[in-house]
């Protein structure tokens, strides 16, 4: 399976060349960095990111809309997420990555 490494915040998160998945171990790593000195009520919890109401919606418009139908691909000893919760989960713990998606899409 070839991937392609992707620096982010000087994290290198690996990405599936086949659909462009990412590696949610990665991501959370780079969720952890973005945690660094934060308190522990402030900080980004992926538990309670996978069960928000807002997070079902988004993964069942996904489902029903964008036809991705497994955001989450489980694998033998790992979990691939697809770009747009990639994506979601670095927004939803990052305010430097909101900011940074919301003005390269502004830019359009």
């Amino acid at each position: 399976m070839k991937t392609i490494e992707r620096n982010i915040n000087g994290v290198i998160v690996n990405q599936r060349g086949r659909d462009n998945y990412f590696l949610l171990s990665d991501i959370l790593a780079v969720v952890t960095k973005c945690n660094e000195g934060k308190k522990k009520r402030d900080k980004f919890s992926f538990k309670k990111y996978k069960k928000s109401k807002s997070t079902k919606r988004f993964f069942k418009y996904l489902r029903k809309e964008l036809n991705i139908k497994k955001p989450f691909k489980p694998e033998k000893k790992s979990k691939w997420v697809s770009p747009l919760v990639a994506l979601d989960i670095l927004s939803s713990a990052c305010p430097r990555f909101r900011a940074d998606i919301l003005t390269y899409a502004n830019s359009f």
